[in-house]
């Protein structure tokens, strides 16, 4: 399940300063149906897929975080043999900008990433 943080905090504040709005005392059933109506607010926001669970996040990041890291970590063995001995300075650093943003392009799933 999870649980936005802010309503969880806000619901935690009202806990301990046992109050609602405009300092109002709140009865502990009112806190939990506060807390119960939040609750079934973000189920509905996950099941409407403008939520995601946090371990579903961590793991698509994670895969993003390896895929990255193998393109960027493949860029100076492709360049390298591209490079050659007579070729400028310049040269050199296009070639390698031409790899990162083959990379980038590789990335983002899509062609055409503009230069900065």
């Amino acid at each position: 399940m999870t649980y936005d943080w802010q309503a969880v905090r806000t619901w935690e504040m009202d806990r301990v300063a046992g109050s609602g709005k405009d300092g109002d005392p709140l009865t502990d059933k009112q806190r939990k149906d506060r807390a119960e109506a939040d609750m079934a607010e973000m189920d509905r926001d996950l099941q409407a897929g403008q939520l995601m669970e946090t371990g579903a996040v961590r793991q698509t990041w994670s895969e993003e975080c390896a895929n990255m890291r193998a393109r960027l970590l493949s860029i100076p063995s492709k360049a390298a043999v591209r490079l050659e001995d007579g070729m400028t300075l310049p040269a050199r650093e296009d070639l390698i900008r031409e790899g990162i943003y083959e990379a980038l392009e590789e990335l983002s799933g899509r062609e055409g990433v503009e230069d900065a």
